[in-house]
């Protein structure tokens, strides 16, 4: 009878070393899929033929800014009227502003919202 538990025990025991070994694995390889999506570099935007890295790049969309992303997905809505801003940045804003990164934007926003 003691044989057999002591069987038990040990196979019970190799048991359970194998599933936290599979579970630890398992979130070894969750926390490395975690890790490489914020892992992103910026993208390329071509801006006046120019390849430069940006964040974000500011275009008019039905006589508003919008900010888009540099994957071009849409960031945000500004609600900042483009007949409203001086003709150098109108100038600019038709083949797109870029912005280098998120101070750059919230301080350009700051300047030209109402």
């Amino acid at each position: 009878m003691n044989r057999n538990i002591s069987i038990c025990f040990i196979v019970l025991s190799f048991t359970v070393i194998i599933l936290l070994t599979l579970s630890i694995r398992s979130e070894e390889n969750k926390f490395a899929e975690t890790t490489t999506e914020y892992n992103e570099t910026e993208a390329v935007i071509q801006v006046d033929n120019e390849n430069e890295y940006y964040k974000y790049i500011i275009k008019c969309v039905d006589s508003r800014l919008e900010v888009y992303m540099n994957d071009n997905s849409l960031f945000m809505e500004t609600g900042i009227l483009y007949d409203e801003l001086p003709e150098e940045i109108k100038q600019k804003i038709e083949t797109g502003l870029p912005i280098m990164d998120d101070e750059q934007l919230y301080d350009f926003l700051e300047s030209y919202s109402s």
